[in-house]
């Protein structure tokens, strides 16, 4: 197992064709040097970074006097937005199309910001898509806001090149509509 301190180490010069070759990676299950998860991890964080936001990197936290209470994949600063990211990846060669993830990762996400201010949102990527019954019950998370993103939305930010107008775009989205899962696409208000 590889220490967070040197996925942050290797990821530190990479730009946004490094990100593009990742992504490929990961899309095809093939992220040798990567603990399972951990390349969509840093993939997603760095991808903010270059995007402008201020990143704070995977860590533990102790709570009441108990080491590592928590592992958070990662926070980032957005304008006026605070988002913790968790990541999923489940995906193996022969699972990548049908595997859609369940309701337990937004559990584990809506326990975690339950501690933290209110201001707090969530943000849950995964490489594939979610379930039905996710997608109905991540409306039910308040006070918590969690915004889904899937792995077209990860493709259309490493495309673009933006991570940041995506979390401004799908928080609008979620404001507005009230919609956690949304595409990443332009939003205009139409």
């Amino acid at each position: 197992m590889v220490a967070d301190r040197e996925y942050v180490e290797r990821v530190r010069d990479y730009g946004w064709e490094d990100i593009g070759d990742l992504w490929q990676k990961v899309q095809q299950c093939s992220t040798p040097g990567w603990d399972p998860g951990k390349a969509l991890e840093y993939l997603v964080l760095k991808g903010f970074e270059l995007s402008g936001a201020q990143v704070r990197w995977p860590y533990s936290v102790d709570l009441l006097g108990t080491k590592n209470v928590e592992q958070i994949d990662g926070v980032v600063y957005v304008a006026n937005i605070a988002a913790m990211i968790e990541c999923k990846d489940y995906s193996t060669p022969a699972s990548r199309a049908s595997r859609k993830l369940a309701y337990g990762p937004i559990a584990k996400l809506q326990g975690q910001l339950a501690r933290r201010p209110s201001a707090l949102i969530g943000c849950l990527f995964t490489t594939g898509e979610f379930s039905r019954s996710t997608l109905a019950l991540i409306n039910f998370t308040k006070p918590s806001t969690i915004l889904c993103w899937t792995g077209h939305d990860i493709d259309h930010c490493v495309r673009r090149k933006d991570f940041c107008e995506a979390l401004k775009s799908k928080l609008r989205a979620c404001i507005e509509d009230a919609t956690h899962c949304r595409i990443s696409q332009d939003h205009n208000g139409a």
